[in-house]
């Protein structure tokens, strides 16, 4: 293979194929199709399971889960058993947000160019937070929380609260207007003290002014007319003696009379004066600010939840996704400007959020086959093209690029929930009915009786043993372990949706049949890809279990890639003639690596891709 003095390794996630053919035959994409013929392109067969937590994990160390240890978007604490996020691990301090562990527990490409003293730098990667020091810069992507610890909460101001029945309680703030003027707080981290954990807040009015709305905070005084946002706005939030954080937010005013509705986007680290360690120096948040203005800090700035709860609409997420993608252009070029060898590592995620969102508007055919792509979709895509030429037209003969993305897409219609199956099926029994409560009431397994309990399912696709000696209630013998999971895959494999005679559930893995490393004893039990049109539900990830093991998916997430891995492949595409029929995920860091000249490291699972040869 030749060697290259420098290596761009762009990721796109969500990039899908048959997406990418059906855009470059129309002539529409035509940067991917120079890309194609140049060197190679095809589909990438991805991991299992196709989630982008354990996808990008994979990606970037060359190995399975077991070796990587992320198995899901969401993991469990076995001897409570209470599910946690993967890709934002807390530790324990002060702030409840001030300690982080870094979730991949095995080298990435990152770290043994670090150990060969190649210059490398890495941005915006899936599951790099904390920043981890490397020889180069980091900047941490999905992962990084706000400032209240979470992945992100939005918050809305109403004084007509039943008008916004889906927003959940936690971001949803009555605001009393009397004579067009309202006194509020803005909510920021929990903070443990002598007394107790409490909540930061920071004192805020509401005016109107004719059809406007004032607002001000934290020293900050802005004006917005209905359907405008805001510029960034510093809030600074006191967390102690002497102590404060600072965060970044945006306001958009949806309007302004009779109901007053204004959104508030989540707390989001301050570039300028980081609260998490996002970035690796450092100061390079701060430096990167300076270089191109404040910027969206969060793993997954995409507010998809408000979305989801009709607390924006589509064209406020749009342009909301828009201004993110721009952000994301400003960033690559400051690094590619600067870029001299080595790697750089750079990921754009808000094909991902796009295609979630708006999905449904696709038109499709009797087999969920795209017919034809809804605007939103179309233009992201060609957007992205347009970038893609943008930087071709700039590189030098020296430089390799790949093009990747972890996977693609397919239609959500149908929830399939797991642990409604396991009650339905005697596996697991419930202290009482979920019929009539909300998915607060049903999460974190609160209504599981663990001592008639079986089997449970805890994240997007995973599935548990209730196994004595390892859960803190287990019952299940681990001599009878195996007996179980096989009957457990009989019993799905004969279940059918009534409505259409269809197998909600496509894949059953036993994780000794796909997993093997150091990691391994930390795998679920069993791994389900469900069959596209369906997707595990929204309150088996989080402990709960509704009513009815099957339900119709009435959310704007409509789009989904958490099914057989077979049926939503990522893509490939590079300058370098590679043979990629069979490429896979595990195959791009030690393609990366030998590009420049090294080895994966011994626990590598991927192989370098071959080069064709000439004729």
């Amino acid at each position: 293979m030749t060697r290259y003095d420098k290596v761009i390794l762009l990721g796109i996630d969500g990039l899908d194929p048959r997406i990418v053919t059906r855009l470059r035959a129309e002539g529409a994409a035509p940067n991917f199709d120079r890309l194609w013929r140049q060197g190679c392109g095809g589909a990438l067969r991805t991991v299992t399971p196709s989630q982008s937590p354990v996808v990008w994990s994979s990606m970037a160390t060359g190995t399975n889960p077991g070796k990587h240890g992320v198995f899901d978007f969401i993991h469990r604490d076995p001897k409570r058993p209470l599910p946690y996020l993967s890709v934002c691990q807390r530790g324990s301090g002060l702030l409840k947000s001030s300690k982080y562990v870094q979730p991949r527990k095995n080298a990435a490409f990152w770290n043994i160019l670090t150990d060969a003293n190649v210059p490398v730098s890495v941005i915006r990667w899936p599951v790099t937070f904390p920043a981890e020091q490397i020889n180069g810069r980091m900047f941490s992507g999905l992962g990084v929380p706000g400032i209240r610890g979470t992945l992100g909460r939005y918050s809305f101001y109403t004084n007509a609260p039943a008008s916004a029945p889906d927003v959940p309680p936690e971001s949803l703030t009555e605001v009393d207007l009397i004579d067009g003027r309202a006194q509020t707080i803005a909510q920021g981290p929990s903070v443990r003290g002598m007394t107790g954990t409490k909540e930061a807040t920071i004192p805020m009015t509401l005016k109107l002014v004719g059809g406007r709305a004032e607002v001000s905070v934290s020293g900050n005084s802005l004006t917005l007319a209905p359907g405008e946002w805001s510029d960034w706005v510093r809030l600074e939030f006191s967390v102690g003696p002497l102590k404060k954080i600072t965060s970044i937010v945006k306001f958009y005013l949806l309007q302004s009379r009779p109901e007053f509705k204004l959104y508030m986007t989540s707390l989001e680290p301050d570039p300028l004066d980081p609260a998490v360690p996002m970035a690796s120096p450092t100061e390079y948040a701060a430096d990167l600010a300076r270089k191109i203005g404040l910027y969206h800090t969060l793993g997954m700035p995409e507010d998809t939840k408000a979305l989801n709860d009709n607390a924006i609409t589509p064209e406020m997420f749009a342009q909301q996704c828009g201004e993110i993608t721009e952000e994301r252009f400003s960033m690559f070029w400051h690094e590619f400007e600067k870029f001299e060898d080595g790697v750089l590592a750079f990921v754009f995620d808000t094909s991902d959020r796009i295609q979630h969102m708006f999905w449904r508007d696709n038109k499709m055919d009797e087999n969920l086959s795209v017919v034809q792509l809804t605007p939103y979709i179309r233009d992201h895509y060609i957007l992205m093209d347009a970038f893609l030429g943008r930087l071709l037209d700039r590189m030098g003969p020296d430089t390799a690029l790949i093009v990747v993305s972890d996977h693609g897409f397919t239609s959500f219609n149908t929830c399939f929930d797991l642990n409604a199956w396991l009650v339905e099926e005697g596996f697991m029994t419930l202290t009482r009915t979920p019929a009539g409560l909300n998915d607060d009431e049903v999460a974190l397994y609160r209504l599981v009786d663990w001592s008639n309990t079986m089997a449970y399912g805890c994240g997007f696709t995973s599935l548990y043993l209730n196994l004595k000696g390892r859960e803190g209630n287990g019952i299940v013998a681990p001599s009878e372990a195996d007996r179980l999971t096989r009957k457990i895959a009989d019993r799905i494999r004969q279940y059918k949706d009534a409505r259409t005679g269809n197998s909600p559930v496509d894949l059953l893995a036993r994780r000794e049949d796909i997993y093997s490393g150091p990691e391994f004893e930390n795998a679920p039990d069993m791994v389900l890809g469900t069959a596209p049109g369906y997707r595990m539900s929204w309150q088996t990830p989080i402990g709960g279990v509704a009513e009815n093991v099957l339900s119709r998916n009435e959310r704007h997430w409509a789009g989904d890639h958490i099914v057989d891995p077979a049926t939503v492949p990522g893509t490939i595409m590079s300058n370098i003639a590679f043979e990629v029929d069979n490429a896979r995920v595990i195959d791009v860091a030690p393609t990366t690596l030998a590009l420049l000249g090294l080895q994966a490291g011994e626990d590598c699972d991927g192989q370098p891709l071959s080069v064709r040869k000439s004729l």
